[in-house]
């Protein structure tokens, strides 16, 4: 009979307790311990991708330890006191996280390299402007204050002009319009949202940025959108299934036809919200409107020149007016003269500059008035208040004491600069 250990186990002979300790210390040794995962952090960086009401969704950085992930935050009531709006696109810090149920708070807005007024969008690297080359048919005046409206912002890259549903046109029709864009200074791409043409090349251009999709109604800016977040290229029917199951989970935009009487777009898109899309990049796709005007407004008739390439160009190629005040209309020795499309635009948009500029230079004298018109005083918390001044002329009636003091000493002043209307309207209070 084989030795065994005091503490052999009786139904396997010959294998001892020790051993199996022993066989049990040598896997332990083997064995390698996962680390603990990192606590979550407390505080994260991330970029506001909508806002509705007083809640908004912050798209954790990638940067973070849960960067891609979605929290639904309110905003600090600090900032909502000091004023301080916070946009779409906007950089936050968020705080008193809950990761179990994906919340938390807005605490911070960090510094802005930018933002739009029309849409509300901060941070933009790009603005993309859609028209439709059909249906609704595009309006040359629309479309200039479009455009100028993105000069106007200088971002870091220049406006990038698309003309949808190239499927509702001729060939021809489509190269008239590219080649109109041209002499207006642009470079538009044609696209069909429908058959997938030109959407792979408009999503590899706009990788790697904040873009912002503004246009009017019914241009196609939302399907647009979806056809690039699910990538429908034309493909096959199989491919199509397969792309199908692939973002199954991921919900449409809402789309709408244009309006079969009126024949321009109907609004579909209710708010401004960031989607991101393939090769890392951020697409705000808007609300539909049909003119830009805040921010044109704001412009003076130097800074209109500067958005609209004609002028531009035109300064490149002839060189410098013989007046630098020159407005491009008709003053002698102009370069670029007045043999371009857009010049009656132009001129109109010029007057209403003009006109803006006067109402803002007339609005800031009565604010001047007004604060000159205020004094400082004492508040009863021990800070300081502002009060109208009260002018004599307005608020206080003067006494007849007074007023016969007054005449007195002009008359012994020997001062004979005193007209009868003078006298009248001393006279008419005695």
């Amino acid at each position: 009979m084989p030795h065994s250990h005091p503490y052999c186990s009786a139904r396997q002979p010959g294998v001892c307790a020790g051993s199996v300790i022993a066989l049990y210390a040598t896997a332990a040794e083997g064995t390698v311990t996962e680390p603990d995962p990192p606590p979550p952090p407390e505080v994260v960086t991330g970029t506001v991708i909508s806002a509705q009401a007083n809640f908004m969704r912050v798209l954790v950085d990638e940067t973070c330890v849960a960067g891609g992930v979605e929290l639904l935050c309110v905003v600090r009531a600090v900032l909502k006191k000091i004023k301080r709006r916070i946009l779409v696109g906007d950089q936050v810090q968020v705080g008193r996280i809950d990761w179990d149920d994906k919340r938390g708070a807005v605490e911070e807005l960090c510094e802005r390299r930018n933002h739009v007024l029309e849409p509300p969008v901060a941070n933009v690297d790009r603005l993309l402007i859609l028209f439709a080359l059909t249906d609704p048919p595009i309006e040359e005046k629309q479309l200039t204050q479009f455009l100028v409206s993105a000069e106007a912002l200088s971002l870091p890259e220049p406006p990038l002009l698309v003309l949808n549903k190239a499927d509702l046109v001729s060939d021809t029709d489509r190269a008239r319009w590219i080649e109109r864009m041209q002499e207006w200074g642009y470079e538009a791409t044609t696209v069909s949202v429908w058959t997938g043409e030109g959407i792979q090349e408009l999503l590899e251009e706009i990788s790697g940025s904040v873009t912002v999709l503004a246009g009017p109604s019914g241009v196609g800016k939302s399907s647009m959108v979806n056809a690039m977040r699910k990538l429908r290229l034309g493909a096959s029917r199989t491919e199509r299934r397969a792309q199908d199951r692939e973002f199954s989970g991921l919900v449409d935009i809402a789309t709408k036809e244009v309006g079969a009487k009126s024949g321009r777009g109907r609004h579909t898109t209710r708010h401004c919200e960031l989607l991101p899309l393939p090769g890392q990049c951020l697409v705000a796709d808007t609300p539909g409107f049909g003119l830009p005007t805040q921010s044109i407004d704001a412009l003076t008739p130097v800074e209109l020149m500067e958005c609209f390439p004609e002028i531009r160009n035109g300064r490149v190629k002839n060189g410098p007016c013989a007046f630098s005040d020159c407005t491009h209309q008709h003053e002698p020795g102009c370069v670029i003269g007045q043999d371009w499309e857009r010049h009656d635009l132009y001129s109109q948009m010029v007057v209403d500059a003009k006109a803006n500029e006067r109402k803002r230079r007339d609005t800031g004298k009565i604010k001047e008035d007004r604060e000159e018109d205020m004094r400082t005083v004492s508040a009863a918390d021990g800070g300081t208040r502002l009060e109208p001044k009260l002018k004599k002329s307005r608020h206080r009636r003067v006494s007849r004491r007074s007023q016969m003091m007054e005449v007195q000493a002009l008359v012994e002043s020997g001062d004979d600069g005193i007209e009868w209307e003078d006298w009248q309207e001393w006279g008419s209070g005695w």
